[in-house]
């Protein structure tokens, strides 16, 4: 085998092998810190929020009260509540719906989440969204007054995320098809230099 055709056939498996390890078919996360401020009351909040990439499309409407499908992760914690002695975690076990919307750019404009039943390991907290991008914080259920509320500014953790593992090859394959760009030219001018047009034409 011609040392082109052998260069040919490492060239196609490097590329099948980038085209493999950055398949689209693997679903990416998205995750957005949720930077809490604070509006009303006392405390401060931090958190996360992941979901599946393909739902930041054109248009996109989720709003449930009673399902968190979608959700792939999702933590807050409140910490210096008003009649709270200590911090409050919660994570997607506790809650019961979210919102998410987005407008004809795909930017997100609402987001949300609910937990109306009373979080009983931490002193009957529970939070709900009240309105776009806020979360109001009630002592026991949401039909008392909230004892704080927070905005949420979303934010991209990472604006894109690559599968684990194909940063590498995808680098490695690159550097290769560079090597062997460089081998043919240089085998090229060793054939032009060893024969000369005149011999070729004739």
């Amino acid at each position: 085998m011609k040392l082109f055709q052998i260069s040919v056939l490492v060239s196609v498996a490097t590329v099948t092998s980038i085209l493999a390890t950055t398949s689209p078919s693997q679903a990416l996360s998205k995750t957005f810190n949720l930077n809490l401020v604070l509006q009303s009351g006392t405390g401060s909040a931090t958190g996360t929020a992941t979901f599946d990439d393909s739902l930041l499309t054109p248009n996109q409407y989720i709003a449930s009260t009673s399902s968190t499908a979608g959700l792939d992760g999702f933590q807050i914690n409140f910490t210096g509540l008003l009649s709270t002695p200590s911090a409050t975690t919660f994570t997607l076990s506790d809650l019961t719906g979210w919102i998410l919307t987005t407008n004809s750019s795909s930017q997100i404009t609402d987001l949300n989440f609910f937990m109306n039943s009373p979080k009983t390991n931490a002193n009957g907290l529970s939070i709900q969204g009240v309105s776009p991008f806020t979360l109001n914080v009630y002592q026991g259920n949401s039909s008392g007054s909230a004892i704080a509320q927070f905005g949420i500014n979303p934010t991209e953790a990472v604006p894109f995320d690559i599968p684990g593992g194909a940063t590498i090859p995808a680098v490695g394959g690159l550097l290769a098809l560079g090597l062997m760009r460089k081998a043919r030219k240089s085998i090229a001018s060793s054939t032009r230099v060893s024969h000369p047009i005149s011999e070729m034409v004739s």
